[in-house]
């Protein structure tokens, strides 16, 4: 439900009753919990640390899954850091033992990952297949929460591909999905129409989308996801030339990016947006900012080619 204060206030009393009482499985669970809420939050080191610190804890208990788990939470922490490679050493790890348990939940969950890694690829064939693979793992336990994350994914993309109308339709299923769950995390599909919207030019509905998306992640200190809605603002800003409350939203998405460390192309799309919208009113020193965001956000990626074609075009701008 996002109540993320409620929530810490009782695994931080969960995790001191459990190191009090010596429950060894207890206090690697409240570790965990923790740690994958941090992850969700955007609060990465934190995660990492998190399940590091779980991981020996659930091996002194005896718990096999349980260590699956915390090693597929370190793929998804590596993964939202655009680590690529150590994010698929994880998920491969993990992965094993769900398969040797017949874990069809932690299969399907590491399936997700790893299509988010194909995407983080640019093999978007490739993680829409893996990601409907696990569609058809999480319908089959009846885990709605799992197929609504399946089905924000395939949004993506569908948006990738250009295929817009079936990006909008799969994000609203996949809203209305989370909504059924009572899930906060309606917030990502509802972030997902924002940038779709921003590609269609479609900007009073962006502004009006994402603003609420904003509104809902500040309200649930989802720090994760503020750089990227940030950003969007000021591609909106920037299309309809409001350069004060530009020069607002930029150095926000810039601060907060920096700050959770989290690489995405769906921050680079919009940071080359903003600029296009910048140079054509001839406002060539904001247009430069975005690009080197831009530029970052590539560098984080690994995508050094493109982050390299950004310094050259950064270079002629001077």
């Amino acid at each position: 439900q996002g109540d993320w204060a409620a929530f810490e206030r009782r695994i931080e009393r969960a995790i001191a009753v459990a190191r009090a009482s010596g429950g060894t499985w207890l206090l690697a669970e409240a570790i965990r919990g923790q740690a994958e809420a941090d992850r969700q939050r955007g609060r990465l080191d934190r995660a990492r640390a998190g399940f590091v610190e779980a991981l020996p804890v659930y091996e002194a208990a005896l718990s096999t899954l349980g260590g699956a788990h915390c090693i597929q939470g370190l793929g998804d922490v590596a993964r939202q850091q655009g680590q690529v490679d150590p994010a698929e050493a994880h998920y491969q790890r993990a992965l094993k033992i769900y398969e040797e348990l017949n874990d069809l939940k932690g299969m399907a969950g590491v399936m997700r990952g790893l299509g988010g890694l194909a995407r983080l690829r640019g093999d978007y064939p490739r993680a829409a297949e893996i990601i409907a693979r696990a569609l058809q793992l999480f319908e089959s336990q009846g885990l709605r929460l799992g197929m609504a994350n399946c089905l924000n994914d395939l949004g993506d993309f569908a948006r990738y591909d250009g295929r817009s109308g079936e990006a909008e339709a799969l994000y609203l299923r996949a809203e209305r999905a989370y909504a059924a769950c009572a899930s906060y995390a309606t917030i990502y599909p509802l972030t997902n129409l924002g940038l779709l919207y921003l590609q269609q030019g479609r900007v009073t509905e962006a502004r009006r989308t994402v603003g609420q998306a904003l509104g809902q992640a500040q309200a649930m200190g989802i720090t994760g996801l503020l750089g990227g809605l940030w950003l969007c603002l000021a591609c909106c800003d920037a299309a309809q030339g409001k350069w004060g409350d530009f020069d607002v939203a930029l150095p926000r998405a810039v601060e907060q990016l920096r700050r959770s460390a989290e690489f995405d192309r769906d921050n680079v799309l919009p940071a080359e947006q903003a600029a296009e919208h910048c140079l054509r009113a001839g406002q060539v020193e904001r247009a430069g900012a975005c690009l080197l965001l831009a530029r970052e956000q590539l560098l984080g990626l690994g995508e050094h080619e493109a982050a390299a074609a950004l310094a050259l075009r950064l270079e002629g701008m001077r």
